[in-house]
């Protein structure tokens, strides 16, 4: 057994070790916003401690037995951060008797309104406009919100399901479904999940739901309503179109690291408050609608939700500290996969895949850049380190593209130093996923196994060893080697942002220009233009500059929510109040997506002059039943606002 220290849990898995896991939700009540649940878990004992200790948040606990026999239990005071631990008392006899090292343990529980991991809608905050909707997001501590458990990922477990839902819904998880039953008290569906996860990976989503193929063993899912932009299609029909490429993806993820183990992979478009990119729940990836941009051009996180169906989800962190093992290895891998997704696109031109894979790695330094000096601004600099120390932190904290950027950085870094690049270290990938698939690593199991593969080549292992591990595992910061990262399509971006930055009113651009640039060079484009004056405000876009530039390519007609957020970044730092009191306004109350939402309102913040900061207090308070709970709480810690009550 592997021995789980996990500063973010309080369950004493020194002691005993979660096993299959069936879940019966047996009431979803829309109306008092909770689930009816009964939880039944095997537990494995290691000695004989007299209590087991569970996580929990906000649960309310009406019964505990183990193997049928009613126990003694209580809940511990509340600890920041982490809930309250359930103190479970195992019977007597089991304690005496050293033979019994294996129960069930039943837990008879409903869920709280306030539940971090639940988003309650109600139908007009749907796109049905008819029916309710409710999703949950349990990375990183907030399944312990919805289902007393180990809550750490250095725990795996399978699990089965069944889901009471009313009879217009339906329910889905990150599982298989089986066929749904019809009964009395409305449609149960059953789940089984065989491949063993860890508790955040456990995800539930009930709502006004349809389906469609998107490959042999792929479907989208989406709510039942016409297309906002061509009413004559279904939502779930743009949707099918936008992820053609599932299965491609999928075969360039086997091709490199191995069988795909799932069963399925569905994608399911949630409404738009959901607050992330996406969300590798297994066969099941949660994602925002705003990657559906009509043009295939933001699909790359459909490629990072895949990836993770081998990096995350079959091999996994063994705690939050080391979560760059999780999204750095899943961004590397990515980046490969979008190779070859661009190399056919381009009739097999592989150097057109490794010119857009190096591009997105140029994309993700200037986010890891903001994000670095953002954590700087905030005090927080502990948390751009890649293997930070979370004991007494929330996790959420220190959610950012930094394990993302600065782990892509590490590994690129490391492909490069050895003899053969790229090809050999691929080797190496399907190697580490052979070595720990289902089980959970440390980044010292990382690098003891890259030393172990390279053993017999002296050069290569001399190379490995002399890496200065501890300033990149835990120097805050930047990276501290810049890569050498093809820069064919950035010096574009960066020529025209330059013209822009030192131009005037009687300036000509020509438009076929930024037209002729594809999506990511648009995005980085306008992302220059924001991140090159540096803190200089001499040297940002005035406003009329700033009019000048949405004119010229009509920024103001348009709808890939990646270019708008840009663009209204640029905006707010012009101060075009018409822009902000409207248009910002109107994207940061419809798109819950925090990637988006968060930045704008922390500039908006910062403007306390221009009434921007009370603008900024005034539409979060009056729109933050939108947002999903642990968005909402990370923004009031942007504003400086108290946590919610």
């Amino acid at each position: 057994m592997v021995h789980i220290e996990d500063p973010c849990s309080l369950a004493n898995t020194q002691d005993f070790v979660a096993g299959h896991l069936s879940l019966t939700i047996s009431k979803v009540n829309f109306e008092t916003k909770q689930l009816h649940c009964l939880s039944v878990q095997k537990f494995k004992r290691f000695g004989n401690a007299p209590i087991l200790i569970l996580d929990t948040r906000d649960l309310i606990i009406n019964n505990v037995s183990i193997d049928g026999r009613n126990v003694q239990y209580s809940l511990g005071e509340e600890v920041q951060y982490l809930g309250k631990p359930l103190n479970i008392h195992v019977p007597n006899n089991y304690v005496e008797d050293s033979a019994i090292h294996e129960f069930d343990v039943t837990v008879d529980y409903q869920t709280s309104p306030n539940a971090s991991a639940i988003q309650w809608l109600e139908p007009e905050q749907t796109q049905s406009k008819k029916h309710p909707f409710l999703f949950t997001q349990c990375q990183s501590v907030h399944c312990r919100s919805m289902l007393p458990c180990q809550d750490s990922p250095g725990l795996k477990f399978t699990y089965d399901a069944k889901v009471t839902v009313p009879k217009e819904l339906t329910a889905v998880m990150s599982a298989i479904q089986k066929p749904p039953v019809d009964t009395p008290d409305g449609m149960l569906f059953g789940f089984e999940q065989t491949v063993p996860i860890p508790s955040y990976l456990v995800a539930l989503a009930i709502g006004y739901l349809e389906s469609r193929p998107i490959g042999e063993s792929s479907a989208v899912w989406c709510e039942k309503v016409a297309d906002s932009l061509q009413p004559e299609k279904l939502w779930v029909e743009i949707c099918q179109e936008e992820f053609s490429q599932v299965d491609q993806m999928i075969q360039a993820g086997v091709d490199l690291l191995g069988p795909y183990q799932w069963g399925r992979y569905d994608i399911l478009v949630l409404p738009p408050s959901f607050p992330y990119g996406g969300m590798e729940n297994p066969c099941l990836t949660f994602a925002t609608p705003t990657i559906v941009a009509r043009d295939k051009s933001l699909v790359s996180v459909v490629a990072h939700e895949i990836t993770h169906s081998w990096t995350g989800n079959l091999v996994t962190n063994i705690n939050w500290e080391h979560f760059w093992l999780n999204e750095g290895f899943t961004r590397f891998v990515e980046g490969k996969i979008m190779q070859e997704i661009e190399k056919d696109s381009h009739g097999g031109d592989l150097q057109k895949g490794i010119e857009y894979k190096e591009f997105m790695a140029i994309i993700g330094l200037d986010d890891l850049r903001d994000a670095v000096k953002t954590y700087e601004a905030d005090g927080k600099l502990r948390f751009t380190k890649l293997v930070p120390s979370l004991k007494g932190e929330s996790p959420d904290d220190a959610f950012s593209t930094v394990p993302y950027e600065k782990g892509y950085t590490f590994l690129y870094y490391i492909e490069n130093l050895i003899e053969g690049g790229e090809k050999v270290f691929n080797g190496f990938l399907r190697h580490y996923i052979d070595t720990f698939q289902r089980r959970v690593v440390t980044t010292a199991d990382f690098k003891n196994e890259l030393e172990k593969y390279f053993a017999d080549k002296p050069k290569d292992l001399e190379a490995i060893k002399n890496i200065a591990w501890d300033r990149w595992l835990y120097e805050e910061g930047m990276p501290i080697v810049d890569n050498n990262y093809d820069d064919t399509y950035a010096k574009e971006t960066k020529s025209l942002a330059q013209r822009w930055l030192e131009a005037d009113l009687s300036t000509e651009f020509d438009p076929a220009e930024y037209n002729a640039f594809i999506t990511l060079q648009k995005i980085d484009f306008l992302t220059k233009l924001f991140l090159l004056p540096g803190e200089d405000p001499s040297q940002y876009l005035a406003l009329e500059m700033t009019k000048k530039l949405a004119n010229t390519y009509d920024l103001l007609t348009e709808t890939n929510a990646e270019i708008v957020f840009q663009f209204q970044r640029l905006a707010i730092r012009s101060k075009w109040d018409d822009i902000v009191f409207n248009d910002v306004k109107n994207f940061m109350t419809s798109v819950g997506r925090m990637k988006f939402c968060r930045p704008l309102y922390v500039l908006l913040n910062k403007n306390q002059e221009s009434g921007y900061r009370q603008f900024a207090i005034d539409t979060f308070l009056a729109n933050e039943s939108f947002y999903h709970p642990i968005a909402a709480q990370m923004i009031r810690q942007d504003l400086g606002l108290p946590p919610a009550k």
